[in-house]
């Protein structure tokens, strides 16, 4: 993509479902959630979109994750399986300024201008509140306390700025109502559910050995996206999972307003 700087050249090789988040972004979109199995390239895409975002509007760009000591773990010092390492791969040491102590990017947009690129804890979410964010990816958000963008909510829609969900889920909690929202509201929200098999990062094989070895409900949670799968060795589980994709459970049930009082549990 051209930036007010140079043209620059980031070789990303995306599938078919990471190529679609990054069309939605590319064509100024502000919301996507992304509900994708392990080994499926969140994190990747997600700093390839920051990256794409950050050069040519000058703003300030941050991965939150959702304890700040993930932050140099998952993204700061992640390395590709190419053996490249992430950030450099994503912002080039060649025009971007690293800052490691701090665990910053500065990136020119030219006429003088920069963004910022940092990873952030939403653990420690009041030492954020008052910044200004252009975009923020919430990156496992079914692991992070949703008070980190409830606040952080009012400073994005003041700058205009754009929010990227990406996890694995883990039961029905704020992670499964956002992306109930998201998927009734097309016009606004990019939504993708994609399981390992979909994804395709995984051989047949290495998945074979991980459903044989593994306890079935956290496979199904891990690997198959499972909203319902969040407590391995729950007693009725995998029956309520089955009744949910069996269409089995609803919100429509009819019943007698006047008859006898009714408990549900």
């Amino acid at each position: 993509w051209l930036c007010a700087v140079s043209e620059v050249k980031i070789s990303f090789n995306a599938r078919w479902y990471q190529q679609d988040v990054i069309d939605w972004f590319r064509a100024g979109k502000k919301k996507a959630i992304c509900i994708w199995a392990r080994k499926s390239g969140k994190d990747r895409v997600a700093t390839f979109i920051e990256s794409e975002l950050a050069f040519q509007r000058p703003g300030l760009y941050w991965h939150a994750l959702p304890k700040y000591e993930d932050a140099r773990k998952v993204v700061w010092d992640a390395i590709m399986p190419d053996g490249q390492r992430l950030i450099e791969w994503a912002f080039p040491k060649s025009i971007c300024k690293h800052l490691d102590h701090e665990m910053k990017i500065i990136i020119p947009c030219g006429d003088g201008k920069t963004s910022i690129w940092q990873p952030v804890g939403a653990d420690n979410y009041d030492s954020l509140v008052g910044a200004f964010p252009t975009h923020i990816s919430w990156s496992e958000y079914a692991l992070m306390s949703p008070m980190a963008r409830n606040f952080l909510r009012p400073a994005l829609a003041m700058n205009g700025g754009s929010e990227l969900f990406i996890t694995t889920p883990r039961g029905y909690n704020h992670a499964h109502e956002l992306w109930n929202d998201a998927v009734v509201h097309p016009e606004t929200w990019h939504s993708s559910l994609i399981t390992a098999e979909q994804a395709g990062a995984l051989s047949e094989e290495a998945l074979a050995e991980e459903r044989r070895t593994m306890p079935d409900e956290l496979y199904q949670q891990e690997y198959e996206c499972s909203w319902s799968a969040a407590n391995v060795g729950a007693i009725l589980g995998r029956y309520v999972e089955a009744a949910e994709k069996e269409g089995r459970i609803t919100d429509s049930v009819e019943y007698d307003p006047d008859g006898a009082p009714i408990e549900i549990s």
